[in-house]
């Protein structure tokens, strides 16, 4: 796995359990985004939300892909503002302490 998840809390909360903490990633970006699965998370059968916080990285932004269950780097063009996906194989390991929120059951 290419994400790096580092835990500061977890818990129960009613009917769901919660994982709070940061992920960072590595230099090898996969086309798509960074696959996050419940097996991710102890005790963790499903994912039900995520809430991903943004990157401090001039010119990248995260952002969650609830359909995909992915972590999607963004990437602005410098001169014109325009995003587009970070390309495959690219080295994204300067986005690390991304504050990460996860719900399931």
């Amino acid at each position: 796995m290419a994400l790096t998840l580092t835990k500061t809390s977890d818990g129960v909360v009613g009917d769901l359990r919660y994982w709070i903490g940061t992920v960072a990633l590595d230099s090898s970006y996969p086309t798509g985004g960074e696959l996050l699965a419940a097996s991710d998370f102890p005790h963790f059968t499903t994912l039900e939300g995520v809430l991903l916080g943004q990157t401090i990285v001039a010119t990248k932004r995260t952002i969650w892909d609830p359909s995909a269950s992915k972590i999607v780097v963004m990437v602005e063009n410098g001169t014109s503002g325009i995003e587009a996906q970070a390309a495959s194989t690219s080295d994204q390991s300067g986005i690390t302490d991304v504050q990460l929120v996860v719900f399931g059951t």
